[in-house]
């Protein structure tokens, strides 16, 4: 199987992961909307646990990457943490996928009591953040406020989603105005951060 099956796999199983979560996901309508016969998808996965690690650290993964993209092109700090901000928003928006794997995500650590699918990738976006936050502020900054600043763009993403303006946002003036108070208020956060 080449790696385009592969690829192709991963995105009808994160599509359907997303839309029915784990347990309302089966080998076989995976195997059925990728048209990979069951048999060959346990080839490359050994589970469907696997599979549903794999297909949400590739979306993450491709998230981080776009992150990565857009602060590596801007040279100041505070340049730097609004294109995070931003490009956060606009994936989080945009991503509809993306979106809900990691709500499932999140909600099934909390409901479930299991450990979180993707810690490790939040981990490693909550280190991007903290190094950001650093060089905007100028000296080392506490765990809690990275943890603040990271609650605060997560939680205006997703309430944001299920707000009437974002359902439809084909009102780009609506969407521009929301991501605009989103780095703002992150902006905001970090001045406060920097005088203590």
């Amino acid at each position: 199987m080449e790696s385009t099956d592969v690829e192709r796999i991963l995105d009808v199983a994160a599509q359907l992961f997303a839309d029915n979560g784990y347990d309302g996901t089966g080998i076989r309508e995976i195997a059925t909307l990728s048209g990979t016969p069951a048999p060959s998808i346990y080839y490359h996965f050994k589970s469907k646990q696997e599979l549903y690690r794999e297909a949400s650290a590739r979306k993450y993964e491709e998230a981080y990457e776009k992150v990565e993209f857009a602060i590596d092109n801007c040279h100041e700090p505070a340049a730097k943490l609004e294109a995070l901000v931003s490009t956060l928003f606009d994936l989080f928006i945009d991503d509809r996928v993306l979106f809900l794997l990691m709500q499932r995500d999140i909600v099934d650590s909390a409901v479930l009591r299991a450990r979180s699918v993707m810690k490790g990738h939040y981990q490693k976006n909550l280190g991007l953040l903290e190094r950001l936050l650093t060089e905007t502020a100028g000296h080392a900054v506490d765990q809690r406020a990275v943890f603040t600043i990271a609650s605060l763009i997560l939680g205006y993403c997703e309430l944001s989603t299920i707000t009437d303006g974002v359902a439809n946002h084909q009102d780009k003036h609506w969407y521009m105005q929301q991501k605009q108070h989103l780095c703002q208020q992150v902006q905001l956060l970090c001045a406060n951060i920097a005088s203590t």
